[in-house]
Parts: structure tokens; C-alpha cells; sequence
């Protein structure tokens, strides 16, 4: 198993048990769809059947107790699992067979669809129009599902506005999230916390690149505002709003090293310095700081902390700001 897993050990009440379980169903699920695919071949309607395959997450979370057995699954380099909305938890793969249209054996690693581009898909190969009152977000991909490969025309945007497990393994992004070529954007309603990250190079959403791309995130942020504006009113939402739309599910202001929401006063920041300044130095590095303030954004407000650049914080700089 990967590092990953060694919290998952101490926690598994039987880690044997639950993999054969988790094997046991991807086995059924294999011998399942089999069938199916017998099936059509049986009654000559494969070459008139377009099949897709897909997963509508990453793996389940470890941590969640009456899912143990699903949450034996990797999601390899990928941060995050199910819920949240970094790569390990929205990337999944797809499978397209259609005999005669779709080349078999091929992948494709460039092309990004989603869920919102079934429907508009689906009635291209059928042959039929979209409803003249569908206004969905998704697009025609069926070039792509028969074999082409190109970069999607719109972007894709999600929202969650519940829980995510993994504070401690920073999977838990705002509440808005936006992808735009190769670039994604996390944000919440207010525009602020926001994240960036270039996916096609950093698929693991380790470097936030927010402060290096000022012009590109302020026009994703518009966007995806914009989007979120448009959305049917929501419980969940309006409750996330007022708690101060934390990314944590916390209310925002509360962390003695953010900037977004109430700002901490100068004796928290005093405070925070001294507890997560492990050398005893005097000055916070960057691991030093999210180690401490275990926040997804924790690099984002280090650099706005970090007024020289030495990519070290001194007390003037954490304390007097």
C-alpha cells in the first residue's frame, strides 16, 4: 500500500477482510457488465449499441466507517477522494465500445468530459435535437467518445456544499470550482479563497499558482461566479453562506493565519508563530505554517505573509501584518 494507507491501517478493523470484499465486488461488477455484453452479441445488437463506463467519483474515503470496504481504493497521485473536488475525487476514467465506430484499444489522455455532456452526446449519435429548453452545461463530445481527441469548447464547473473527510490530508477545497483548459479554479461564493492550479502539469494540485496568474484567475473567478449566480437556490447553500463559507466548513476569520473574513489580531498570529514554529528559530517556513494552519490555501497565504519573497516568515511579517 502507499503512504496514504498507513492511517488507513491503524483504523482497519480488518484490512484482509475488507480487500477481499472490495476485490469480491469488482469481480461481480466485471462478470456483471460480461454479461450484458454477451448479451447484445447474442442478439446482434452490439454494432447498434453504444456502451459507456464510467465512475461517478474517486475512491471512498477510508475514514468513513459503513464504507470501509470501498475505501480500500487508491487514487494514486490524485489529491483528494470522494467529495472533494481536487482531481482524486472528480477524475475518474471512461470507456467508450461502440463495434465499428469507436477504435477499440485506443486511449485517450488529452480530452476532459463530464457527466453535464451525456445528454447533448448522446442525442448527436441517436440522431436526434437537444430540447429546445434544455440549458445544460455540457456539450457535443461524441467526436471525442468515436475517437477524436481535442480540448472541450466550455469550461466545467462544479459545486459542493457538504462535507468532505481528509482536513488533516488537505482534500477539502472552497465550495466552487471551475475547469478551464488545462487551468482549475477553486473559489467560494465570494469570490475569495481562491486556488489555481495548471492540472496538465501538476495533476496532484500541489502548487497553487494563484499570485503567479492574477489576469487568468480574476477572469475563471468572474466566470465561475457568474456560473454559481445562475444556480437553483439551495438549504445547503444559503447555510454554508452563513457560516462565513470556510472551506473547512468553518466559518472563515477564525484561523489565526488567514486573510479572508475577520483578520486575526496580532496576539492570535503571536500565538500561532510560537506554537508552529517547530526549530524555534524565530521565523516560519512554509512547512512550518501548514503544518500548523492545515488549510488547503495554507501556501496562497503564506505568500501574502511573505512580503520579500525569502520564502521564510519573519515575526514582523506574520505578526505585524
Amino acid at each position: 500500500f502507499g503512504d496514504w494507507m498507513q492511517k488507513y491501517l491503524g483504523r482497519a478493523k480488518s484490512l484482509p477482510d475488507q480487500m477481499r470484499v472490495f476485490c469480491a465486488s469488482l469481480t461481480d461488477l466485471d462478470t456483471q457488465v460480461g454479461r450484458l455484453l454477451d448479451a447484445l452479441e447474442e442478439l446482434g445488437l452490439a454494432e447498434n449499441t453504444v456502451i459507456f463506463y464510467s465512475s461517478d467519483n474517486g475512491p471512498e474515503d477510508y475514514r468513513v466507517g459503513n464504507a470501509a470496504n470501498a475505501g480500500v481504493g487508491s487514487p494514486g497521485v490524485l489529491r483528494g477522494r470522494k467529495r472533494s473536488m481536487y482531481e482524486g475525487g472528480v477524475r475518474t476514467f471512461g470507456l467508450v465500445r461502440w463495434p465499428g465506430h469507436v477504435p477499440a484499444g485506443r486511449v485517450d489522455s488529452v480530452s476532459v468530459t463530464g457527466a453535464v455532456d451525456f445528454l447533448p452526446t448522446v442525442c448527436a449519435l441517436a440522431g436526434v435535437d437537444v430540447p429546445v429548453d434544455f440549458m445544460g452545461d455540457g456539450e457535443n463530445v461524441s467526436d471525442i467518445w468515436l475517437g477524436g481527441e481535442r480540448e472541450r469548447r466550455g469550461p466545467l464547473y462544479w459545486e459542493w456544499l457538504f462535507g468532505v473527510q481528509g482536513a488533516d490530508d488537505g482534500y477539502l477545497p472552497p465550495p466552487l470550482a471551475m475547469r478551464y483548459g488545462d487551468w482549475k479554479l477553486f473559489a467560494d461564493h465570494r469570490g475569495e479563497r481562491l486556488q489555481l492550479f495548471n492540472v496538465a502539469v501538476d495533476p496532484a494540485e500541489q502548487r497553487d499558482v494563484v499570485l503567479e496568474q492574477p489576469v487568468l484567475a480574476e477572469f475563471m473567478k468572474k466566470r465561475l461566479l457568474a456560473w454559481a449566480g445562475g444556480l437553483p437556490a439551495s438549504r445547503a447553500r444559503e447555510k454554508l453562506m452563513s457560516e462565513g463559507l470556510g472551506s473547512s466548513g468553518a466559518a472563515s476569520g477564525k484561523s489565526a493565519g488567514g486573510q479572508s473574513g475577520k483578520k486575526a489580531t496580532a496576539g492570535a498570529r503571536a500565538a500561532a508563530m510560537k506554537r508552529w514554529d517547530r526549530d524555534g528559530d524565530g521565523e516560519l517556513t512554509l512547512e512550518e505554517y501548514r503544518s500548523g494552519l492545515k488549510q488547503p490555501d495554507a501556501e496562497q497565504r503564506f505568500r501574502r505573509f511573505d512580503t520579500n519573497q525569502d520564502g521564510r516568515l519573519t515575526r514582523e511579517e506574520f505578526v505585524g501584518a
